[in-house]
C-alpha cells in the first residue's frame, strides 16, 4: 500500500507547474520573513515573556537565513559528490583497462601506471614499460616459455575480459537499470525542461551507471565519459536536493539544482568549470537565471578543486590531454601565426583553402611575407 507522500505525488511523464512552484517559492520567502513580525506581535499581546519573544524572533531569522543559504550548501555538497565520483570513476577505469594485459603483484587493484609509479627502472615518472617488475602480465602470469604462446595467452584473456566488461555493463542496464542506458543527455534535457522523468534520476540508475560506465569505458569500447557524467552529475544533484526542504517542496528549484549539477558534471569530465557552465547553460537548461548560473559555477568550481586536490591517478592535471609550453615565439612570429589562423579558419568556415588565404591577405594581416603565405 502507497504512503500518502506517494499518492500525493504527481505522475511521471507529466509536465510541472513552473508558475505554480515560482509562486510557492515566493509565498514560501514572504511567509518567512513575516513569521517572525507577526509572532513578535501576537506575542506583545499576549504575553509579557521577552525571553519567549527573543527566542521566536532568533528562530524566525535562523529560519530565514536557512532558506538562504540552502541554494549554496546543495552547490556545494553536489561539487564535492560530483568529484568524488569522477575520481572513482577514474580510478577504476584505469584498473580494468591494465587489467586486460596483467595484474600488479604489489597490489592487485593498482593500475599499471600507479603500480610502476616509483619504480626506478621505468621511464617518465611512472611510464610503466617492459622494464616494470611489478607489473606481471598474462603470458608472464600463465607461465608460457615460447612466443607463440605468450601471443595467444595474452591476446585470448585480453579478448575475454573486453567481451566480459561489455556484457556486464549491458546486463546490469538491462536488468538493473534500463534508464541507465546511452549518454542520457537527452533525457536530462527533457526533465530540464518540466518534464518529470524522476525514474531517470534515482540512486540505483547513479550507481549502475558508474558501474557500466567504468566496465564499457574499460571494455575499449569507442565510447567517452563526457555524456554520461552530465547524466551522472544531474542525479546527483536530484538527490541531494532531496536533502534539503528548499528542493523538495519546489520542482522549478529542483531543475535549477540539477542544471547547476550537470554543469559540475561537465566540469569533471573536461577539467572546465566555464566549460561546463557554459555547456549547462547552452545545450541542456531550458531555465537559466543568474542564481542558477552562479550556483552551477560554485558547483563546477568545487567539483573540479575536489578532482583536482584528490589527484587519484598521481598525474597532476585534471584534464586528460595537455600540452606545456618549452619555447616563447617574438611578436612577429606571433602575428604570423595568428594569420595562418584566421585564414585556417575561413577555410575551414567555407570550405575554400585559398579563399582563407586571400582573406587572411586582404582583411587582417597588415605584415604577410611569403613564409606565412
Amino acid at each position: 500500500m502507497r504512503s500518502i507522500e506517494q499518492a500525493q505525488m504527481p505522475p511521471d511523464h507529466t509536465l510541472i507547474d513552473w508558475l505554480g512552484t515560482e509562486g510557492a517559492a515566493s509565498r514560501s520567502g514572504v511567509t518567512h520573513r513575516s513569521a517572525p513580525s507577526r509572532r513578535r506581535s501576537s506575542q506583545h499581546h499576549n504575553s509579557s515573556d521577552d525571553s519567549d519573544r527573543l527566542l521566536l524572533v532568533m528562530g524566525g531569522i535562523v529560519s530565514y537565513a536557512f532558506e538562504a543559504i540552502q541554494p549554496w550548501l546543495a552547490a556545494v555538497a553536489v561539487g564535492v559528490a560530483c568529484g568524488l565520483v569522477a575520481s572513482s570513476t577514474e580510478v577504476v577505469t584505469h584498473w580494468l583497462t591494465d587489467l586486460k594485459l596483467g595484474f600488479c603483484s604489489a597490489n592487485i587493484w593498482a593500475s599499471k601506471f600507479l603500480c610502476c609509479l616509483h619504480d626506478p627502472r621505468t621511464s617518465n615518472g611512472g611510464d610503466a614499460g617492459e622494464g616494470c617488475a611489478a607489473f606481471v602480465y598474462w603470458a608472464e602470469w600463465w607461465g608460457t616459455s615460447s612466443s607463440w604462446s605468450a601471443l595467444v595467452s595474452e591476446m585470448g584473456i585480453y579478448i575475454i575480459l573486453t567481451v566480459s566488461f561489455a556484457v556486464l555493463a549491458s546486463w546490469l542496464c538491462r536488468e538493473y537499470a534500463p534508464c541507465a542506458s546511452g549518454s542520457g543527455i537527452i533525457e536530462i534535457k527533457t526533465i530540464l525542461g518540466g518534464i518529470r522523468m524522476n525514474e531517470y534520476v534515482t540512486g540505483r540508475v547513479l550507481f549502475i551507471k558508474c558501474i557500466g560506465l567504468c566496465a564499457s569505458v574499460g571494455s575499449g569500447m569507442s565510447l567517452g565519459k563526457e555524456g554520461p557524467f552530465v547524466h551522472l552529475g544531474t542525479c546527483i544533484g536530484a538527490n541531494v536536493g532531496k536533502l534539503f526542504p528548499k528542493y523538495r517542496r519546489d520542482e522549478g528549484a529542483s531543475r535549477e539544482l540539477m542544471s547547476a549539477a550537470a554543469a559540475a558534471g561537465v566540469a569533471v569530465a573536461f577539467g572546465s568549470p566555464i566549460g561546463g557552465v557554459l555547456f549547462s547553460l547552452e545545450e541542456v537548461s531550458y531555465f537559466f537565471p543568474h542564481r542558477t548560473m552562479i550556483q552551477a559555477l560554485v558547483a563546477a568550481v568545487v567539483s573540479t578543486l575536489v578532482m583536482k586536490g584528490l589527484d587519484a591517478t598521481h598525474t597532476g592535471r585534471a584534464v586528460l590531454f595537455s600540452i606545456s609550453y618549452h619555447h616563447e615565439f617574438d611578436e612577429g612570429a606571433s602575428r604570423e601565426l595568428m594569420s595562418a589562423a584566421a585564414a585556417a579558419g575561413v577555410a575551414v568556415a567555407f570550405g575554400s583553402p585559398i579563399g582563407g588565404v586571400l582573406f587572411s591577405l586582404e582583411e587582417v594581416s597588415y605584415f604577410f611575407p611569403h613564409r606565412t603565405y
